[in-house]
Order: C-alpha cells, then structure tokens, then sequence
C-alpha cells in the first residue's frame, strides 16, 4: 500500500491516454476512474483543474502535446516525436552519441531534419568514449 504513495502522476495518466489513443479529451482524462483515484487515494488532494493539467502538459511537452482548442484535448508524443525533440536539443556530442546508440533502429523512420543538430553536436570535440564509438 505505502508504495502507491509513490506513483507519479505520469505513471497514471500514460496508460489511460494510451489506452484511447490520439487526441484524448481532457474531461475524459479527469473524469477516469483511474486518474480520480490517484488524486483522491494517493495524493489526498482535489482533482486538478484544466489550467493545472494544461501547465503539466506543456511543462512535460517532450511527452505530451496539448491543445486548448476547439476544447481542452492531450495526447502522447509518438516515440519518433520524443527522439526527434531530444535529438534537437542535444547540447554537445557525448549527448548526441549517446541518444543516437540508445535509440537503435528508432532512427530508420525519424526525419531527417531531427538529426541535424545531433550531427552537428558530433563535430565538436567530446569524451574519449563517444571518439570511440564515431570511428
């Protein structure tokens, strides 16, 4: 019981928009059995409003992609779209390599334009690890 303590509202809220897919609207997100029992049983606290589940989301935009209309709506970025965002970002090659070799075949179906970055990261100098592993 004390582990439930513990969840993360991600870890609740993953599988129920997982579970329908696309763009899920947020008044069936808060009204899931599942998501109203974490607020209830494991946080003790009232259910969030949509301004607090719209600055979680875009807080978390690298996971999820909120829009407010036509009506408040989530939905879970594809596995290419994360890639493809933490690839932007990249600050410097032992970064860059290393999403590069975590994500293994991910790269054969993400857009070219996501790798640029990364690529251009792997020009600068970096640790005698990640030299290795780009020879």
């Amino acid at each position: 019981q004390a582990m439930f303590k513990f969840i993360d509202i991600e870890e609740v809220l993953r599988p129920v928009i997982e579970a329908k897919g696309g763009w899920v609207p947020l008044v069936d997100v808060k009204t899931d059995a599942n998501v109203t029992a974490y607020f209830g049983n494991i946080l003790q606290k009232p259910m969030w409003d949509d301004d607090d589940f719209q600055t979680y989301f875009e807080g978390h935009f690298e996971m999820w992609e909120f829009r407010s209309q036509p009506s408040p709506a989530v939905r879970l970025r594809g596995v290419d779209e994360r890639l493809g965002h933490a690839l932007e970002r990249v600050k410097g090659a032992d970064e860059a390599a290393s999403l590069i070799m975590t994500a293994g075949e991910e790269l054969k179906g993400l857009n070219w334009r996501y790798l640029l970055p990364a690529f251009e990261a792997l020009r600068k100098p970096g640790s005698e690890e990640i030299s290795a592993v780009v020879e």
